[in-house]
């Protein structure tokens, strides 16, 4: 049976209106969800995700010739950063119409710098396909983006690709997915492929379908656009299907092609068997062959089992050599869920209390995954649709930051082509514009549907934005309450920046732009963090890498059109207290801005218990995770009571339902006539804690892993107590407190506060040979410890020998990281590779934080 794709009549990109006309033809409706599918293309960096992407858009006709990554032409990569050094930098959004259904896919980077495409992708997805190199096998950045995908619960499948390069073993690379990539489903093959073993080396000539059982072969010369696949129903007749298509050469080839086809689909079957009844009786049916147990019964068994994450489907592929992208498109619709096949999404209420997001809602839900910025419209924010229907001019609520704004267009987004849209579905992915303030990660709902009129919107209306956008400033000041129905679902988790560079404009015009770039850039890219060294009055801009913030430059002079001097690369170290407790009290008497303030306050800070005390490093992420913040502020012990001179207003409770918390209505406190309200004054003492261990005492470093706990709060007369003086008075005490004074001059006090640098936890991989000189050189000027030295992906078991190279793992400060790239390559003739990722924050030797200190102020 034969089978062409891409036979759509134009040249290179897409013909809009006929992509119109194909996205909108009765093959599928764009409102039934159920031929929907959300994926994404998730690997190590050159697993060859965008050239199977580009050969999914030709074989679904949205191209006619297919792009190539080291000329430039693909379309996924259209920066001209992405072009110019042929790797993906930012994720791009694609709908495909495969088999009568509608796949929006996501191509998404593989370097370790931009995992944050990765994070804000896998967040919004369905499905994933999880490429892996043949040779390779499972890679370190492997790792990353399978974690990134089991944090999200996400379905997936595996490709193998690149088994037409010599060194490539299928059965290895399985082997290496079961011992290494941890957390979900066991790999199962639902195809193998038949390799040709010639004089000029191994051939991939085409795919055996273990399910369907059938041979798949294409015709390279015509770009793989023509399928042929071939039935067969037992081994006998599956040797004569590759000796009559010239895939097998002899009889001896064919049987040994024969052996591999009855072994694997043994294995699939007994894997089957094992988590699906319905399975062992078709196989008991079918007399215990193996061979006989029907496609349909294993199709059903795979698709519940992957959907249930027991397991993932492995296929195989040479996506350059144009064999086996077919059928991975396939396996995308046959087993990967549609939106309404996943977990309802969860929102939280006001109060607190969790709610469902079911998709069959009227109620419009969505998350804002991703935005970019257009030179002619502006910010365009992508959303991931989870309830309802929007249309165009609809004013929509931002529950994140209690705001609203109106989305002028829908757009349809084809990487960085868009086409205007009248509506967009539950389960659908698309882009809008007019959207000024709302940021990756916020919550969007229909302001009408929650009780928000054109008029109460004014209430919501954004305040007017900072000049310089930090992470700190995203949050917006709320100018009225959350309506009770107005639920928030799970943000985006943001990575810690690790490396800073200085950023100034090169000339007095682009100083004007500067500004506005870098918040325009940083909306973009949160991971990118912008802050103003108050000392130095430089502008420091933090990311994931060294080739991050290079990157992030050229984007500022080719997108944003400003020149900027970048200075070095230097790290971004944090701040911790190294004793256990230290406390402070001081009573505050001055004037700010024309007006006089009194307050006494103090306060104890102490270190925070680490759940692994065996480690050497402070986790920040789990941190992040376990407290919601780098530090945790105690306000408990402040009694209210004994703030004010004069007494408080108590308005009795009443306790009506004790069975239901919410309900419970609690004693209310009033401040005294003509001082701030209570909460206003919890809010000051937090925001005066909270900047101040944005900035810490010896280098300006964040402050992390601390606990803040206010032991004391006085207040005088109504005309010196405001909240301004609360926020001075405590920042004022927890400078004192974290230069070593208490209350007084700072001078001849030894500071309790220590530096903290980034532990990094890196992966080699380097020939046998050079194995000595790396390790050597990282135990010694680079001050790291060897964790691990193994066979890359190796199994014995398989009968065909392991990988000739060895990979290190080793903790190392990041501080000496930098410019390995170069030096690496230098150690081994240009073959090693490396990647890394933050472990944690470690203490460094008092010799060398003063050496950073002194490097950093110059004395």
């Amino acid at each position: 049976m034969l089978h062409r794709c891409g036979q759509v009549p134009r040249d290179g990109r897409p013909n809009a209106v006929f992509w119109r006309l194909l996205t909108t033809s009765t093959a599928v409706s764009s409102d039934s969800i159920a031929a929907i599918r959300n994926i994404g293309i998730i690997a190590h960096i050159d697993a060859g995700k965008t050239t199977i992407t580009e050969r999914m858009l030709f074989y679904a006709g949205y191209t006619q010739r297919i792009g190539d990554v080291d000329s430039g032409s693909t379309v996924t990569d259209y920066l001209p950063a992405e072009r110019a050094r042929g790797i993906t930098i930012t994720s791009a959004c694609i709908p495909l119409l495969w088999n009568s259904h509608r796949i929006n896919l996501i191509d998404t980077p593989g370097h370790i710098d931009f995992t944050m495409e990765v994070e804000r992708s896998v967040r919004v997805l369905d499905g994933a396909v999880v490429l892996l190199d043949g040779v390779a096998g499972v890679e370190a950045q492997t790792e990353g983006v399978w974690r990134q995908a089991n944090r999200y619960r996400i379905p997936r499948i595996l490709v193998a690709n690149k088994m037409d390069r010599p060194g490539a073993s299928f059965k290895r690379a399985i082997a290496a997915v079961a011992s290494r990539l941890k957390g979900w489903g066991q790999p199962v093959a639902v195809q193998i492929p038949l390799i040709q073993e010639t004089n000029s080396g191994p051939r991939f000539v085409a795919v055996a379908d273990l399910v369907s059982r059938c041979v798949i072969s294409f015709d390279a010369s015509d770009t793989g656009s023509v399928v042929e696949r071939s039935a067969f129903g037992s081994e006998a007749e599956f040797s004569d299907v590759l000796l009559s298509g010239g895939i097998a050469r002899s009889k001896e080839e064919a049987a040994s092609f024969c052996n591999s086809l009855a072994l694997a689909r043994a294995d699939l079957v007994e894997k089957l068997s094992a988590l699906d009844d319905t399975v062992v009786e078709a196989f008991l049916d079918a007399d215990t062959v193996h061979m006989n147990v029907s496609e349909a019964v294993l199709k059903t068994g795979l698709r519940q089992l992957t959907l249930e994450g027991k397991i993932v489907p492995v296929l195989c592929a040479s996506a350059f050599k144009n064999i086996g992208v077919q059928p991975v498109m396939d396996a995308v619709i046959e087993y990967l869920p549609n939106p309404a096949e996943r977990q309802p999404a969860t929102g939280t209420l006001p109060n607190g209390n969790l709610v469902k997001i079911e998709h069959t809602s009227s109620k419009f839900c969505a998350i804002a995954f991703k935005i970019i910025h257009d030179e002619n419209r502006g910010a365009m924010v992508f959303i991931r649709v989870y309830s309802g229907v929007l249309e165009p001019k609809t004013i929509l609520f931002n529950s994140t930051r209690n705001i609203t704004e109106r989305a002028t267009k829908l757009l349809q987004m084809y990487a960085d082509d868009y086409e205007e849209i009248p509506k967009v579905s539950v389960g659908n992915i698309a882009c809008l514009v007019g959207l000024s303030d709302t940021r990756t990660g916020d919550t969007l709902l229909i302001a009408s549907e929650h009780g928000i009129n054109a008029q109460a919107a004014a209430k919501y209306a954004p305040q007017p934005p900072s000049a310089l956008v930090t992470r700190q400033t995203w949050s917006t000041t709320k100018p009225a309450s959350r309506p009770l129905t107005a639920f928030t679902l799970e943000t985006i988790q943001l990575p810690e920046p690790v490396f800073v560079r200085s950023v100034e404009a090169a000339t007095n015009s682009d100083a004007r732009k500067l500004d506005y770039a870098l918040t325009a850039l940083t909306r973009e890219d949160p991971s990118l963090v912008v802050v103003r060294d108050e000392d130095s009055g430089q502008t420091l801009l933090g990311g994931m890498g060294e080739l991050h913030l290079e990157i992030a430059g050229e984007r500022l002079r080719d997108t944003h059109r400003c020149k900027t001097l970048m200075g070095p690369v230097a790290i971004a170290y944090r701040e911790t207290l190294s004793t256990e407790v230290v406390k402070g009290r001081i009573e505050y008497d001055k004037e700010i801005f024309g007006k006089h303030s009194k307050v006494t306050i103090g306060l104890e800070i102490d270190v925070l218990p680490l759940d692994h005390p065996e480690k050497e490093w402070v986790d920040l992420a789990a941190i992040l995770r376990n407290h919601g913040s780098a530090n945790t502020v105690d306000l408990s012990q402040v009694d209210m009571k004994d703030v004010f001179p004069s007494p408080l207003t108590i308005i009795p409770g009443s306790n009506r339902t004790r069975k239901d918390p919410t309900s419970e209505k609690e004693a209310k406190l009033l401040s005294p006539p003509g001082y701030p309200s209570i909460p206003d004054i919890y809010d000051a003492l937090r925001a005066g804690i909270d900047a101040s261990l944005a900035r810490g005492a010896i280098l300006g470093f964040p402050v992390v892993n601390v606990r803040v706990t206010v032991t004391e709060l006085k207040l005088f007369k109504q005309e010196l107590s405001s909240l301004s003086g609360i926020r001075a008075a405590v920042g004022r005490c927890m400078r004192d407190v974290m230069r070593g004074a208490n209350g007084g001059d700072s001078r001849g006090f030894k500071s309790p506060m220590r530096l903290l640098e980034p532990v990094m936890d890196l992966t080699i991989t380097v020939a046998e040979r050079y194995v000595g000189n790396v390790t050597k050189d990282l135990t010694g000027t680079r001050r790291g410890s060897i964790v691990s030295l193994d066979n890359e992906n190796r199994d014995d078991s398989d009968g065909e020998g392991g990988y000739a190279g060895r990979v290190i793992t080793a903790t190392v400060p990041l501080g000496t990281m930098v410019g390995y790239s170069t030096e690496l390559r230098g150690m081994t003739a240009g073959t090693g590779v490396f990647s890394m990722k933050l472990l944690g924050y470690g203490q460094m030797s008092t010799d060398r934080e003063e050496a950073v200190v002194q490097a950093a102020k110059g004395y």
